[in-house]
């Protein structure tokens, strides 16, 4: 027989394996064993039960609270519908109401306008409750000489008022474009003497610059034969003759 070393696997499995078919099997504590495995299976049920049961309670009380909430909104609906109807019914009432209120204004204003003696004029006599200097166009038919007469001496005041103010309105603009006319040519003359004496003044100077400059040349000349010591035809004579 092939002796196998004692770190071969196959080796210690074969040990193990013959150590336990040797040794008897404990009866008691196996079927201890199986006991508490049955346990456990039946505690782990009754805990799946008491937990599906608690689900079961939470969805119920789940579902009854959503329909108490849907109860609860429909009711809401309801209410809020029912107010929006009274609403709709007093806003109607109140524009019923306003209108009643305005066509009874306007009828008596109509009534008053058709009994107040400065809008409507003596069904006999043709006059008005207004005064003499004051006309209508619907009174027209019911003046007189007289009253024509004043109003057209008002129109005619009216006009020769506004031809006076025409007038005196042309004649401020005539003298504000005089009152122009002499400034501008005022300015004009000052702007024209100003001009004069600058030409005036420039032509002095340039006559005193170029006298100046004649000056200088004419000076500038006579240094230059001062200092230059020309000879002379006084030079050449001194000699060949005696100073005594």
């Amino acid at each position: 027989m092939k002796r196998l070393p004692n770190d071969d696997a196959a080796r210690l499995q074969a040990v193990h394996d013959e150590k336990y078919l040797h040794m008897g099997v404990d009866t008691v504590a196996l079927g201890c064993q199986v006991s508490e495995h049955r346990l456990r299976e039946a505690a782990a049920a009754q805990r799946d039960r008491d937990a599906a049961s608690v689900q079961q309670a939470a969805a119920a009380a789940a579902a009854a609270a959503a329909e108490a909430a849907v109860a609860e909104r429909r009711a809401a609906a309801r209410t809020l519908l029912l107010e929006q109807q009274r609403q709709a019914v007093e806003a109607a009432a109140r524009v019923r109401v306003s209108r009643a209120q305005a066509l009874g204004a306007d009828d008596r204003e109509l009534a008053a306008a058709a009994a107040d003696p400065m809008l409507n004029e003596h069904a006999g006599t043709a006059a008005s409750a207004l005064s003499a200097t004051r006309v209508r166009r619907d009174h027209w038919k019911g003046m007189n000489d007289g009253q024509l007469a004043a109003v057209r001496a008002g129109q005619a005041a009216q006009a020769a008022a506004s031809r006076r103010a025409a007038q005196a309105l042309a004649e401020q603009e005539a003298a504000r474009v005089a009152a122009t006319h002499l400034v501008a040519s005022a300015l004009a003359q000052e702007q024209a003497q100003a001009a004069a004496l600058r030409a005036t003044t420039a032509k002095h100077v340039l006559d005193d610059q170029l006298q100046q400059a004649r000056e200088k040349r004419a000076r500038d000349a006579a240094l230059c034969r001062l200092y230059t010591n020309p000879v002379r035809p006084e030079y050449f004579a001194q000699f060949e003759a005696s100073h005594r």
